[in-house]
């Protein structure tokens, strides 16, 4: 298998946290909201699940006597399909508290691209299972901003994206409010080649 890659991380400050579990294994898990306002982007709300028990009791005593903290997670980057419209959340592994205000959700993938249509990218990543689980198949519905960040690349190179959800837009001159629909929008995108495939990331 070739070395794809999946990084999800997230800088923001809790809505919501609730205790639940996987419906088949019965697994406990934390289902967290996050705010991420952004000057520039704007503001992004962006869900994740954070799994582990002992992670989960640190995290909510730690939040309990820490309300309104802002938290760095790490993790995955998923996407799902609901209703005809594509959906991103995480899955978290760890987390910390931070001091910074620069919110923001994010992505780091690595992978294939299987097709483009208009500003939308399609990739698909290859990655294996942690501990004693399946190696995983993804597939992502990426965005560009501009058509020249995909100038030379086509369906079927390995590339790498760094990117966020956000708007499209940017906070104006003046201070007018960023607008558009909130996706993965791609702001950083490399192709891999054989040569270049132990510099990237």
């Amino acid at each position: 298998m070739s070395k794809h890659f999946n990084m999800g991380n997230v800088w923001g400050k809790i809505a919501t946290v609730k205790l639940e579990e996987s419906k088949i294994e019965k697994t406990p898990y934390l289902s967290i909201t996050l705010e991420c306002p952004n000057e520039l982007f704007g503001s992004v709300r962006t869900y994740g699940r954070l799994w582990g028990k002992d992670k989960i009791d640190m995290f909510l005593d730690y939040h309990k006597k820490h309300l309104g903290a802002a938290y760095k997670f790490r993790g995955f980057f998923s996407q799902y399909s609901k209703n005809g419209n594509r959906y991103s959340n995480y899955t978290f592994f760890n987390w910390q508290p931070i001091e910074g205000r620069e919110f923001r959700a994010c992505f780091i993938l690595k992978g294939q691209i299987t097709a483009i249509e208009g500003d939308k990218i399609f990739l698909h990543i290859e990655r294996e299972g942690q501990e004693n689980y399946d190696d995983i198949e993804e597939d992502f519905e990426l965005h560009i901003l501009n058509q020249q960040d995909i100038a030379g690349i086509t369906a079927g190179d390995m590339v790498q994206c760094k990117g966020m959800i956000r708007r499209k837009e940017t906070e104006d001159y003046f201070g007018g409010s960023p607008e558009g629909k909130i996706l993965p929008f791609i702001m950083d995108l490399k192709k891999i080649t054989d040569e270049t495939k132990e510099e990237v990331f």
